[in-house]
């Protein structure tokens, strides 16, 4: 099937996003699922950086985005922000968002593999952690001591956890009682 008759890589490129054919060529189904959901409709690169605006994540010196994904979250980051470094456990997300970020021409934004439960930051590197959908999977008391550890003094932490509605949600609107 040519590319541009994929529905997700249509709504994808309709989102506004550029995201390279031969990356998107190399995903799963599962991985393309992930991709639909956190890249096209209402979820365009300007949707993450209104929400960055709104949580006061932006005109910063240096952010970690913890655990980033295909690092869509890191991307706006990095235009909001003077650097981002950007962590995640899966060396193929990571890949993602490295050709994600070459696509869009950023140098501000630097990713590797590893685990946010043990940071591989020096003391007091930023001025902001951001980790978005990922801290309830971790160690959570481990997570929290690296994240202050690598925080700078004054700095903040945004951390955003999947809760009781989020499974609500799945099963209605996506689930068993979806349309």
């Amino acid at each position: 099937m040519e590319l541009m008759n994929d529905p997700t890589f249509k709504s994808v490129s309709q989102a506004g996003w550029k995201f390279p054919t031969t990356t998107y060529e190399k995903l799963t189904e599962y991985e393309r699922s992930f991709v639909k959901n956190e890249f096209s409709g209402l979820r365009t690169p300007e949707y993450y950086r209104d929400r960055l605006k709104q949580i006061g994540f932006t005109g910063l010196d240096s952010v970690l985005d913890a655990a980033c994904g295909m690092g869509q979250w890191a991307l706006a980051l990095a235009q909001e922000n003077v650097k981002v470094e950007a962590i995640d456990l899966n060396a193929g997300r990571i890949e993602v968002a490295k050709s994600l970020a070459e696509s869009y021409g950023m140098k501000n934004v630097q990713f590797q593999t590893g685990s946010i439960e043990t940071l591989p930051y020096p003391d007091n590197s930023f001025d902001a952690v951001f980790c978005y959908g990922s801290f309830m999977f971790t160690a959570m008391e481990k997570t929290i001591v690296e994240f202050k550890r690598v925080l700078k003094p004054g700095g903040r932490i945004y951390v955003n956890s999947n809760g009781f509605g989020w499974y609500l949600h799945l099963i209605f609107d996506r689930g068993i009682f979806a349309g």
